[in-house]
């Protein structure tokens, strides 16, 4: 089955600051964080499945190289990133 792409706002803002600040780190820092995201959310659009449940009926895919995760929801044929987060930190305050 293949899976359409639905994000959040929030999961978008997050992924804009994070780039943010890797990018003031180090030079290409931001391009690579963006990248390592990308992969992963088309990891988890290949195969949903794949990753461990969270709460919520939510999954959660690690972001290769970075501290970050990825916590999506199955609706239907559609995958929902309701997050996008620095797992260091305390989780996202969401709800279905």
């Amino acid at each position: 089955m293949k899976y359409r792409l639905r994000m959040a706002d929030s999961a978008w803002t997050e992924i804009f600051h994070a780039k943010q600040w890797y990018e003031s780190q180090q030079f290409g820092c931001g391009k690579r964080f963006e990248d390592a995201v990308v992969r992963t959310v088309n990891l988890v659009l290949e195969r949903p499945m794949m990753y461990p449940e969270y709460e919520f009926d939510a999954r959660k895919a690690v972001v290769k190289d970075f501290p970050y995760l990825v916590l999506y929801r199955i609706v239907g044929d559609e995958v929902w990133i309701v997050a996008v987060y620095d797992g260091r930190q305390r989780g996202p305050q969401w709800r279905p």
